[in-house]
């Protein structure tokens, strides 16, 4: 009977050929995790941009569906218009009692504005107005409203001026349209809007994951003046005249954070499971090394054991 001898037995050899093998198998994994990490990096990101922007794309309809709403009232005005002149009279009574249904619940309605010969005659609401009562609009020494009544002038056409501080105070937007009477010049109609009210009107305000801002031409002019470096995403807010705004978001905490937070759980368990696997690789290799120098032993003394008998 052939006795292996306790002494000549293995004592775990390959161990440094193992060493080799499981950090070798380390770095690959090592390396294959920060390429994984990155691009979980990635996904999470657009996943996050993605979800911001159809998330913002409710209120910017909304904003663009609210103006186009007011700016109809110029349609209703010039039919007032049209309405008074055969009825000549009392026009200040009739105006008041018109528009006052026309502005009912328009918070976002800074003044409905008739100005006949371009010199309005007739503001509401007065209340805190009244600096617009008799300012005539054909020679306004702004050369941004200047150039729209010329504009409303030479097409017939809405006009739909760029965000600016108002006279009153207050940052707004101005529709105007020249109105005619029997094929002659009668004067304008006006919608002024307070971009501020026009926001508060819609979720905006009320979201605290995210900072946001108006921006138009690549410009912000209601906001958070900081994003332009932020990396925002961008909804379209379609406007009369072909013009568009443009609301640009972030989220609250950057975009980084979300990220970051995804990134520590991936690489943690990608960490463990690194590690585990190396260690795997180190005993699978200790263990292949140790059978095979056990068989190759007893071989050798079988051999020997033939050789003396």
């Amino acid at each position: 009977m052939i006795q292996v001898v306790a002494s000549d037995m293995p004592t775990l050899p390959g161990r440094g050929r193992a060493l080799l093998g499981a950090l070798a198998a380390a770095l690959v994994l090592c390396l294959c995790l920060a390429l994984a990490s990155r691009w979980q990096g990635e996904r999470v990101l657009a996943e996050e941009r993605q979800e911001l922007g159809e998330s913002i794309q409710a209120p910017a309809r909304f904003l663009s569906d609210t103006i186009t709403l007011r700016v109809g009232m110029l349609t209703m005005l010039e039919g007032f218009v049209r309405n008074s002149e055969l009825v000549p009279g009392h026009m200040q009574e009739r105006f008041e009692n018109f528009v006052r249904y026309l502005h009912y619940g328009s918070e976002d309605v800074r003044v409905l504005g008739l100005a006949p010969g371009g010199v309005f005659r007739y503001v509401y609401p007065l209340a805190g107005n009244e600096t617009v009562l008799g300012h005539d609009l054909l020679h306004d020494s702004r050369p941004q409203v200047r150039g729209d009544v010329e504009r409303a002038l030479a097409t017939g056409q809405v006009t739909f001026s760029i965000p600016y501080e108002l006279r009153q105070g207050g940052l707004g937007v101005v529709a105007r349209r020249a109105l005619n009477v029997d094929g002659k010049f009668w004067g304008l109609a006006a919608v002024v809007l307070d971009v501020p009210a026009l926001v508060a009107a819609t979720p905006l305000p009320n979201r605290t994951d995210i900072r946001f801002s108006l921006a138009r031409e690549g410009r912000i002019f209601y906001g958070d003046a900081d994003l332009a470096e932020a990396r925002p995403v961008i909804a379209t807010v379609p406007l009369p005249e072909g013009q568009h705004w443009e609301l640009w978001a972030v989220p609250s905490e950057g975009w980084d954070a979300r990220a970051s937070e995804s990134y520590r759980v991936f690489a943690f368990t990608g960490a463990a499971f690194a590690a585990l696997l190396t260690l795997l690789v180190y005993v699978f290799l200790r263990r292949t090394a140790f059978l095979r120098r056990t068989v190759e032993l007893t071989t050798q003394q079988a051999r020997t054991s033939e050789s003396l008998y």
